[in-house]
């Protein structure tokens, strides 16, 4: 590294590690018109949560792979849907027409 006043300094490499329980997922259709709401995770058990604009949960689960949520549950609006695999935890908006 050159510092601002030309100095110049060397340091050792860095070990960076990610974590392997990142989480990613895919909803569809978003947004939401049937009264399907598909999710595909991993092949690891995940919880999926999903909460209207105010906090209150309307849907809680776990599952490995893909799931199908019945959304007649849903009136129109704006939903979160979380997934929470351990520590991780990803969150989508959904919206429902």
């Amino acid at each position: 590294q050159t510092d601002f006043d030309g100095t110049t300094k060397n340091y050792p490499a860095i070990h960076v590690q990610t974590c392997a329980d990142e989480i990613s997922f895919s909803m569809y259709p978003n947004p939401l018109i049937d009264k399907q709401l598909i999710i595909e995770g991993s092949d690891q058990e995940h919880e999926l949560i999903i909460r209207n604009t105010q906090g209150k949960v309307i849907y809680q689960t776990y599952f490995v792979g893909k799931h199908i949520v019945n959304a007649q549950l849903f009136s129109n609006g704006v939903y979160f849907v979380s997934l929470r695999n351990g520590e991780e935890v990803e969150t989508k908006k959904l919206f429902v027409k």
